[in-house]
């Protein structure tokens, strides 16, 4: 026997057989110093590993916790903390989510000084970056111990290896990228507070190169045949808003009866409906569908116009709905059958089964929002128009949700005419926008010879 190749890694820990399936012990070192050997049970060995993992971040979320009211930390606290735990303090003592704040209101708390107030399902998108990527690279390493290696060596494993769905290779550099600014900012506010840790040593990292690979959007063609695959869906009410409006999925799933407006023609958006990740340990759900009271962009609320049939067919479903006897608590223009919101996982499902019929590929209910906007700029609607009508809160957004066909950009080009041509060298030249073939004419000095044109 190879005892070599049947060796176990350092740190793997044991397995034995058990009657549930696998049983694994291993050796675990608190971020205190102290030793225990906690023992994990699954099917699979895999499954005992991922129990392990949970565990492991959860031991780290609980020291890190501590570390929620600075003020009575000592000095020599501080000197010990890791990189993992000052992240998670970062982001759970920096930055206030709305269930927060309105917990310090309701129990007159004091508010955390020089916190950023931001939305629920942004903390979420932070915790889980800490929780799958940072928590588990950089483990029990002392912060004040961090150098500028370490962190490009962390980006580079993220770009190069960093999956989590089991398959090779690495994130996306617009991943990678959102990676970095949950740690960037978190080393930036240890800068000088930290004993031993004096520089931001995620100042002058090296990203990958973010390549705009382009997003998907249907083309006029394939639009029209999307809206008549969508007619066999009862939802096709909302595809023809989604189409026509161009609103993010979640402002759809959050319009209710007061935001329509039959006379002026127009819906106030103002709320956002979003499945986030939940970080309790002792939910036994692991997502919520919860209602943001602002839109993506920050914005309170903004106005867009609807187009005639579109209202027709907001008064129509509307008398519908009065005489329906499912219920409605919330007022909602698309409720779920026992009138809750309609989860956004369930409209990914839509979009998919109408596309299928219409034989149409890679469409994603965030993509008829991308052809809104470039059905626009096909029509050379100005661009402020555009930021407006789609809420954007900045306009360098809205060019990336603009596309522009190719048969409309050649036909830009070929606006440009000269009314006479500049001298050139016979070997060269120069286009028109006049109809006509060129054809080579030979020439007496050995030359390859000019164009003529018919």
């Amino acid at each position: 026997m190879n005892t070599e190749k049947n060796r176990r890694a350092k740190g793997e820990g044991s397995y034995r057989k058990c009657k549930t399936g696998w049983l694994l012990q291993i050796t675990y070192t608190a971020p205190d110093g102290t030793k225990s050997r906690p023992c994990f049970t699954a099917k699979t060995k895999a499954a005992c590993q991922a129990a392990r993992r949970l565990f492991e971040e959860e031991q780290i979320r609980l020291a890190a916790q501590k570390l929620l009211n600075p003020e009575h930390l000592s000095k020599s606290e501080y000197q010990d903390i890791t990189l993992t735990e000052w992240v998670y303090h970062f982001i759970r003592f920096y930055k206030r989510d709305p269930e927060t704040a309105e917990a310090e209101k309701k129990t007159g708390a004091a508010k955390k000084k020089g916190a950023k107030k931001i939305k629920r399902s942004t903390l979420a998108s932070y915790i889980n970056i800490w929780r799958t990527h940072i928590a588990p690279f950089f483990l029990d390493e002392r912060l004040a111990d961090v150098t500028d290696d370490h962190i490009q060596e962390f980006i580079n494993f993220l770009a190069t290896s960093g999956r989590k769905d089991g398959k090779p290779g690495g994130l996306d550099p617009k991943t990678v990228y959102n990676i970095y600014m949950v740690l960037n900012p978190a080393l930036k506010k240890a800068a000088g507070k930290v004993p031993g840790f004096n520089i931001n040593v995620a100042d002058e990292i090296e990203l990958p190169e973010r390549i705009d690979k382009g997003t998907r959007y249907l083309s006029q063609e394939e639009m029209e045949r999307f809206l008549q695959a969508s007619l066999e869906e009862p939802l096709r009410d909302m595809i023809f808003l989604f189409l026509t409006t161009g609103l993010r999925l979640g402002e759809l799933l959050g319009l209710e009866w007061g935001d329509y407006n039959s006379q002026t023609k127009k819906l106030s958006v103002s709320r956002n409906v979003i499945r986030v990740q939940l970080f309790d340990p002792n939910s036994p759900k692991k997502t919520a569908l919860i209602v943001q009271d602002t839109t993506k962009s920050g914005k309170e609320h903004f106005e867009v116009p609807l187009r005639d049939d579109i209202c027709h067919l907001l008064n129509r479903r509307k008398i519908n709905g009065k005489r329906s006897s499912k219920p409605n608590p919330l007022n909602l223009i698309f409720p779920t059958r026992n009138g809750t919101y309609i989860d956004p996982r369930h409209i990914e499902k839509v979009v998919e089964r109408i596309a299928q019929r219409a034989e149409i590929s890679h469409i994603s209910p965030h993509a008829l929002r991308h052809t809104f906007a470039t059905r626009l700029a096909e029509s050379n609607i100005h661009l402020r128009t555009i930021q407006e009508l789609l809420g954007h809160a900045s306009s360098q957004t809205t060019e990336r949700y603009t596309h522009i066909a190719d048969h409309l950009k050649r036909e830009a080009v070929n606006q440009i005419g000269f009314k006479e041509s500049p001298k050139l060298p016979a070997e060269d030249l120069l286009l028109s926008t006049t109809k006509g073939t060129y054809h080579r004419q030979p020439t007496n000095n050995g030359r390859k010879g000019v164009y003529s044109h018919e």
